[in-house]
């Protein structure tokens, strides 16, 4: 399938995605941020890491993340790293812990965008999926979400549950042709 999922599409799958299917692709994220670090800024990690363990240090590995931030009444919300670092008090180790953030922030889109591109399910097709999945939806939100009418997005849904009766007889198919 097509990687042409937009920002604001990984921002809605990550903001209603479920909590153990989120929990795998940020730790996913996470750990492929450290290991990128490891690699390409050693002594920035050590840092951090010295920072995490000085109690002088306002740096806790546990704030840094994203959050959703608003943009503005004619932009909307847009993800934004979270540092877990005090500006003021430490102007440098912020902006280290920041550079962290925004590299776990962009892991964590290109695991969204992994993850749908692994489907047969378009962009479109993945967001409604995941919003469809989010528990206590209604489809009006839903359909807001996506910027597109309700009539459309319960055919993204249909669309959606063509692809998946199509794999599970692909499967089944493949089953009993092997067995």
């Amino acid at each position: 399938m097509s990687r042409n999922m937009t920002e604001t599409d990984v921002e809605t799958v990550i903001e209603y995605m479920n909590d153990a299917v989120r929990g795998d692709v940020e730790s996913e994220a996470y750990s492929q941020t450290l290991d990128s670090w490891a690699d390409d800024r050693p002594d920035d990690l050590e840092t951090l890491e010295a920072a995490h363990d000085d109690e002088n240090s306002s740096f806790q590995w546990e704030n840094v993340g994203f959050q959703k931030e608003n943009r503005g009444r004619d932009r909307g919300d847009e993800l934004v790293p979270m540092t877990g670092v005090e500006p003021v008090e430490e102007d440098d180790l912020h902006e280290l812990a920041h550079d962290f953030a925004a590299d776990y922030l962009t892991a964590t889109i290109e695991e969204i965008r992994d993850m749908q591109e692994s489907t047969d399910y378009s962009p479109r097709q993945f967001v409604a999926l995941v919003l469809d999945a989010a528990d206590n939806t209604p489809e009006e939100v839903a359909a807001h979400e996506m910027d597109i009418s309700v009539g459309n997005y319960r055919g993204k849904l249909g669309d959606v549950k063509q692809k998946h009766e199509r794999a599970e007889n692909t499967v089944s198919v493949t089953e009993r042709v092997r067995a």
